[in-house]
């Protein structure tokens, strides 16, 4: 059975929480990039690195999927599992693509 009214204020509230997420993931995708940074130049560790870019990864990935935003979660969980061995080589290329991947849900939201 069909509710139209329920069907719309649960529209309404995915697409609040699709903006509350866009804004906070930026500045978590700036502190990742940040950290592979941080590595690249050799003033931490990969063990480290992978960990600290784990945490916001791990975060992000959390409700990406629950809110319709299907290429970040994707994206995420790749990149846990590559963290997961500490290969910060293969995380890189992931990282890098985290922006677009932004921009892919910024524009779910205007649809």
């Amino acid at each position: 059975m069909s509710n139209p009214e329920f069907e719309a204020k649960l529209n309404r509230i995915i697409k609040m929480s699709q903006q509350m997420y866009i804004k906070d993931a930026a500045p978590r995708i700036t502190e990742v990039q940040l950290t592979l940074a941080e590595w690249k130049a050799g003033r931490i560790q990969s063990a480290a690195a992978a960990k600290a870019i784990y945490l916001q990864i791990h975060t992000m990935k959390g409700v990406a999927l629950t809110i319709h935003f299907e290429p970040m979660h994707q994206i995420c969980e790749a990149l846990i599992a590559i963290l997961e061995r500490e290969d910060m080589q293969a995380a890189e290329t992931l990282i890098e693509q985290l922006p677009a991947k932004l921009a892919d849900c910024e524009a779910i939201v205007t649809t």
